[in-house]
This record gives structure tokens, C-alpha cells and sequence, in this order.
């Protein structure tokens, strides 16, 4: 009997062992269920388009041809596509609806990127310290929407300093404090007194004694840009070159810059996470899954600029050139040759949506 009572003995402690055994299996298989539903899932898109906009979509203040066929194309064939311009002078919100009506297609401010829309974290290094912003057009707004809040223009610095500039007469007003950054948002209009007073003010010989070196930002470094004109303007690119010639020339030294805009590296990371929100927008996805792309497409017609920032950027990447604005050769730019290169923006979306579909038809197939 006392055999039998321990044989019993050690089933139920085998079976308590396996129930206990099981259990914990049963929550670890709950628990790792439970966060693979949690966990954020990859998202691949195989094609996406980002436009340059002037010479490429619009020259001036009208649509090129071709071009509301192209933008069709792609809502067609469910390509994502957003903007990338090294213009600039008025806000990504102004810019979409100008988009809107030009090119007879909703755009909304989140699928553009204009040339100082990544100088967000300039402004917040330099929150509540007085910076001097350049510009044109509606630049002020602009610079207050970037997030800069104690701003001060070259023309009103001059009444605080009357006699930086002896060819402008001009109301004084009490000093305030010297800027501690100046930032180039738009093309300058005024390029005598701006350089006069940039040059003055970024040598530090204003301090009277006192260390200041204000350090300066470009939002676009492109020397030409396709207008209405026949033939490229001087863009904002140019009045920074005669500004740090004649800082050099003035101090013998050379003036640091820091550019953005294309076709610089920090343009195309926040490109690619302004393509990818508008992926998991259209797309539906969560916030939180990630989103990668097989080929992003970047259509431009400026080899220095858009050709050269999307193969410096490489893969997913590739630089589309087109003969419709700064480039107008019948082969590809030498100095700086495109992956693609096509006769307008329609032929250029019309090549990728078949080759989208080659591909997808090829993994089907």
C-alpha cells in the first residue's frame, strides 16, 4: 500500500509539474502574441516620386505642359509623390495652394518641403536670441513660422546703426542687442546694403572688443533658377558667392556657411520622412510602422542641384533630368549625369509607371 501511495504521490507532482509547465508556456505564447500585435510592421513601397517644381512643373506662374497630366499618372497608378523645391518666400501652406491651382490637383502642406522647411532646428537653437533674417517676399512669415521669434532685417538694423550703410537715409532708433546668427531664407533684393551690413556684422567688428561671431545659414545655395525669363535667373546661390567674396576679399579670411537646400544630405533625410508620412497617410498605415521604398524618383531640371543631391543620397534614390528649365541639352550634364533622362516631366512619370508595373507584372507573372 505505501508503494502504491507513492507512486501516486509522485503522479500528481508530475502532473502539477506539467500543468505549471504549461501555464507558463501558455503565458509566454499570450505575451509574445500580444506584442507582435504591437510591434510596428514594415510597410515597402516599391515606387515613389518627388518633384523639383520650377522648370520641372511650372515655369512662373504657369503650368508647363505635361504637367497636370503627369501629377494624373501617378494618382492613377497610386504612386505617392510629394515636393521638394529649393524656393521659398512664403510658407509650405501658401505654396500648396498656389500648387492647387496651378496644377488642378489638391496638394497639401504636408507634401511640400520648401528650401527652409528643414531650418526648424536652426530656430530652435536660437529660441528668444535676436537673429537677422534676409529675404524677399513674404520672408518674415516664413521665418516666423520656422519658428524664429526675435527677427531683425538688415534694412531695420540700419536705423540702429545709421552709418553702416552712408547711401540710405534713414529714422534711428536706440541699439538693440547684435544678432547672434543670420539666416538667408529668400533671394535678397537689396544686395548692396545687405552685404554692406552681413559683412559688417558677421566679421564681429560691431562688438566693440567683445568676442561675436554669429555664424550664418543659407536655405538655398542655387546660383540660377528657371523663371518666366527665357533664360535662368541669379538665385539666392549668387548673392551668397558675392557675399563670401567679399568677406574674403575684406578680411582674408573665408567666411563660413552653412547651406541647405538640395543639393545638400540634410534635404534628403527629411524629404524621405516627409515621403513617408504621406505613405502611411494615403496608405492608412499606423503611425508608428515603418515605411521603405525600393526606388524614390526624384524629377528636377538643375544637374548642380537636383541630379546632384539625389545621387550623392544614392538608393533608394535616382535622378530624373529633364530639358524643361535649367537643363536644356540633348544629352545627359557631364559634371553631374542623371540616372534618367527625359524630354518633360509627363515622359518622365509616364517611364516610371511602366516600369512600376513591369516589375509588379514580372513578380506576378
Amino acid at each position: 500500500e505505501k508503494e502504491d501511495e507513492s507512486s501516486l504521490m509522485r503522479s500528481v507532482q508530475g502532473v502539477r509539474r506539467g500543468l505549471v509547465c504549461s501555464a507558463s508556456l501558455h503565458r509566454r505564447h499570450l505575451s509574445t502574441t500580444a506584442a507582435s500585435r504591437d510591434a510596428p510592421s514594415t510597410h515597402r513601397e516599391k515606387a515613389a516620386v518627388v518633384f523639383d517644381i520650377d522648370g520641372v512643373l511650372v515655369r512662373g506662374k504657369k503650368a508647363l505642359q505635361g504637367a497636370k497630366e503627369a501629377l494624373k499618372l501617378l494618382r492613377d497608378g497610386d504612386l505617392p509623390f510629394t515636393f521638394l523645391t529649393n524656393g521659398g518666400g512664403i510658407t509650405e501652406s501658401n505654396k500648396a495652394e498656389e500648387l492647387t491651382t496651378l496644377l488642378d490637383t489638391e496638394v497639401s502642406p504636408d507634401q511640400v518641403q520648401m528650401s527652409h522647411t528643414p531650418m526648424r532646428e536652426v530656430a530652435q537653437r536660437y529660441t528668444d536670441r535676436r537673429v537677422m533674417v534676409v529675404g524677399s517676399k513674404r520672408f518674415l512669415d516664413v521665418a516666423k513660422s520656422c519658428g524664429f521669434s526675435d527677427i531683425i532685417t538688415p534694412q531695420d538694423f540700419l536705423q540702429e546703426w545709421p552709418n553702416l550703410y552712408p547711401y540710405r537715409k534713414v529714422e534711428t532708433r536706440p541699439k538693440g542687442p547684435l544678432p547672434e546668427a543670420v539666416v538667408i531664407l529668400h533671394d535678397p533684393q537689396d544686395w548692396a546694403l545687405e552685404a554692406q551690413v552681413l559683412c559688417d556684422i558677421l566679421s564681429g567688428s560691431l562688438a566693440a572688443g567683445e568676442e561675436h561671431s554669429p555664424h550664418l545659414y543659407a536655405s538655398n545655395p542655387d546660383f540660377l533658377y528657371s523663371a518666366a525669363h527665357h533664360t535662368p535667373r541669379f538665385g539666392q546661390g549668387a548673392f551668397t558667392t558675392a557675399l563670401e567674396h567679399l568677406f574674403e576679399k575684406l578680411h582674408g579670411r573665408p567666411l563660413p556657411v552653412t547651406y541647405y537646400g538640395k543639393p545638400n544630405a540634410v534635404v534628403y533625410r527629411y524629404a524621405t520622412r516627409i515621403l513617408e508620412a504621406e505613405v502611411r497617410r494615403i496608405r492608412s498605415l499606423p503611425a508608428a510602422d515603418n515605411v521603405t521604398f525600393d526606388r524614390i524618383y526624384a524629377i528636377g531640371d538643375n544637374p548642380k542641384a537636383d541630379v546632384r543631391g539625389a545621387n550623392r543620397a544614392g538608393l533608394p534614390w535616382t535622378s530624373v533630368l529633364v530639358r524643361t528649365g535649367v537643363f536644356s541639352g540633348e544629352d545627359n550634364d557631364p559634371d553631374d549625369p542623371a540616372h534618367i533622362v527625359s524630354h518633360d516631366v509627363h515622359a518622365a512619370v509616364k517611364m516610371i509607371v511602366e516600369r512600376r508595373e513591369t516589375e509588379r507584372t514580372g513578380q506576378t507573372g
